[in-house]
């Protein structure tokens, strides 16, 4: 006689089956009903701690997301705060930095001028020495005109 109980797999299986079944087959199918619900309920035990490990697991995750988002918002609301202040320094930076440029432009053409007016001093400067190492002395009296 084969076992009715094989082929079971939920406890409607076996509603069906023993429908089927005479008497004696059905008794035995339903003496097996309580070690089959329990594997049942041990199964279904297994796959919700295996469930409620990964809700955990996925909790825990949540949570740091969500901090890490918070700390994302936290920067980007400084930033946000901060952007004007930035366009304002850029702008200052770049109207002081125009104006260095002018101001070196002004400088570079002073110093033009003082080099223009240097190089015929330094060959003045330069006659008086050779006259006055002719003369062997430092007599002003006798520089040429």
């Amino acid at each position: 006689m084969r076992n009715p109980m094989t082929l079971l797999r939920t406890p409607m299986d076996l509603w069906h089956a023993v429908r089927e079944l005479p008497l004696v087959e059905t008794v035995e199918a339903l003496a097996q009903l309580p070690r089959a619900l329990e594997e049942q309920m041990r199964e279904a035990n297994r796959l919700i701690g295996a469930a409620q490990e990964h809700l955990s697991f996925i909790s825990e995750a949540t949570g740091k997301l969500v901090a890490q988002l918070e700390t994302m918002g936290v920067a980007a609301d400084k930033l946000a705060e901060a952007t004007p202040a930035m366009v304002d320094m850029a702008s200052t930076a770049k109207e002081q930095m125009e104006l260095t440029t002018v101001q070196l432009e002004r400088t570079n053409e002073h110093l033009a001028e003082v080099l223009r007016v240097s190089e015929p001093l330094e060959k003045v400067g330069k006659r008086v020495q050779k006259f006055l190492d002719r003369r062997g002395g430092s007599d002003a009296d006798a520089l040429p005109e």
